[in-house]
């Protein structure tokens, strides 16, 4: 996701997570696709240490407006994740791995 890109035409939620990355520690604003059929109010970190990238389900999106509490502990708690190294990677890139090759 990008500022004005499809989802997000003023570019709201990209600066407000931007901002939250900064108030989870992080450098930089990682990877963001937002799953608009993932109706939980969910999130989930994957990529590597070097990448991450955060999906963010669509019931998330919608929690921004009406509980934007737990919008926002959602997203640090996934921050918090890319921060501590804690990221996982897809299942496909560990079988890769196990095989002696590296996606």
């Amino acid at each position: 996701m990008t500022a004005g890109g499809d989802g997000d035409p003023d570019g709201e939620i990209h600066a407000v997570l931007r901002q939250l990355a900064t108030v989870a520690g992080l450098d930089h604003l990682p990877r963001v696709i937002v799953d608009p059929a993932a109706v939980s109010g969910g999130a989930v970190v994957f990529g590597s240490n070097r990448r991450p990238a955060i999906r963010l389900h669509g019931g998330l999106i919608v929690r921004r407006h009406t509980d934007p509490e737990r919008f926002r502990a959602g997203v640090l708690h996934e921050y918090a994740h890319i921060r501590n190294g804690d990221i996982r990677r897809p299942a496909g890139a560990k079988l890769t791995t196990r095989h002696g090759t590296t996606p």
